[in-house]
């Protein structure tokens, strides 16, 4: 039985509807309304009336997925918040709860292995939420001192599916963006990141003197972005920063990827990234649509002060096959501009242009690829990410 069979309610996360649309049993499909006044009542609604018995439960919790992530998108569009929508979920979890399969967090999938582990249903809800939450004020705080900010990691494509809290070896799922500045916002005075109650005083301060010293770096061409992690205070989780200069990442997404994949030669751009702290991995093992691993040998970091110079790949053409770059694959398969103050949201709308159209070229050659064997955390994806990726 397919999954349209299953649920009604599953969504392509890039296509919101303020609906939600559910299967009752032995009744016509039904549509639903939800938002922040009706909330509590026709959520439990919607799911007393799913027909469970009917799917798998790495279904049912795909499908559970878009039905917050819509929501939340229902929240954000009537001015309210993640914390809002916290506190409306705590006061039914209990009642949702009970309306769900008993086994709803066995999700494991014997044909693949996965290095992190999966959260519980209730785990990864309220932990998506918590951080959500973070990404409101850091749009807030940030949004006069960048041009754009885009959500990448696990935020960006498991939001209410695969983020865990720090409860084993794995850890926790961390908050990875990417800052695009211009080449004057960071030669401001950035004194205003010292308020920011939920981070640890000492990145902070330790953030103020690096950003000085990248910009010196930059303008000598020894380093490309700048990269630091942020503990935040009463969480145990970290956010990661990325921040590109405008003209850094528009290379890396449009004008010398264009050129280069026109080109079709074998060919590796490089970033030189200024990293606070070692980075932990010899190779990046970067995946092509056709799921083929290409090992870039990581070459000896210069350390520098306070911190390392790191070499990574931006993109890779070998063979003919193009490999996303580590960025890149932050980047995609969700494209999550979450804040943009001129044409970012266009640039990267011209990258995944670029990318399904690489895709077409190369399946002229390879008919069995797809988009989604390009990222490397592919396995992690949800059920209705997988299928929306296939139409392409």
């Amino acid at each position: 039985m397919s999954r349209k069979e299953c649920f009604s309610s599953s969504c392509n996360q890039t296509e919101i509807s303020k609906s939600i649309e559910f299967e009752t049993k032995g009744v016509p499909v039904q549509k639903l309304e939800i938002n922040p006044e009706n909330f509590r009542i026709n959520f439990l609604k919607s799911i007393k009336n799913k027909d469970f018995s009917r799917c798998n439960i790495t279904d049912i919790r795909s499908d559970l997925a878009d039905d917050f992530f819509k929501i939340y998108s229902t929240y954000r569009d009537d001015k309210s918040s993640a914390i809002q929508l916290f506190n409306d979920f705590e006061l039914i979890k209990d009642n949702f709860i009970r309306l769900l399969p008993e086994n709803i967090d066995d999700i494991s999938n014997p044909n693949k292995q996965l290095y992190k582990r999966q959260p519980a249903l209730i785990e990864t809800i309220e932990g998506t939420l918590i951080r959500l939450d973070k990404l409101e004020t850091i749009k807030n705080i940030f949004e006069n001192h960048v041009k754009s900010i885009i959500i990448g990691g696990s935020m960006s494509y498991g939001q209410f599916y695969n983020i865990r809290e720090n409860l084993d070896s794995t850890g926790s799922s961390d908050i990875d963006l990417i800052f695009i500045v211009d080449k004057n916002q960071l030669s401001q005075d950035w004194s205003f990141i010292k308020e920011i109650d939920f981070l640890e005083k000492e990145d902070k301060d330790i953030f103020l003197n690096r950003k000085d010293k990248f910009l010196s770096f930059y303008k000598h061409g020894t380093a490309d972005i700048l990269s630091k992690k942020f503990n935040l205070k009463d969480f145990d989780f970290e956010i990661s920063i990325h921040f590109f200069p405008e003209n850094v990442f528009s290379n890396m997404i449009n004008e010398n990827l264009l050129r280069d994949l026109s080109l079709n030669e074998d060919h590796v751009c490089l970033l030189h990234d200024y990293k606070d702290n070692h980075f932990p991995h010899k190779q990046c093992c970067q995946k092509s649509f056709s799921g083929k691993t290409y090992e870039f040998v990581v070459p000896t970091e210069e350390i520098v002060d306070d911190g390392n110079i790191t070499t990574l790949p931006g993109y890779i053409i070998s063979n003919q096959e193009f490999y996303p770059g580590i960025y890149q694959n932050l980047i995609s398969p969700m494209f999550s501009v979450y804040l943009d103050s001129g044409d970012i949201t266009d640039k990267t709308s011209l990258f995944k242009q670029m990318m399904l159209g690489r895709l077409l070229e190369e399946r002229k050659i390879n008919k069995n690829i797809n988009f989604q064997s390009s990222h490397v955390r592919q396995d992690y994806f949800s059920i209705s990410l997988i299928n929306s990726l296939n139409k392409y």
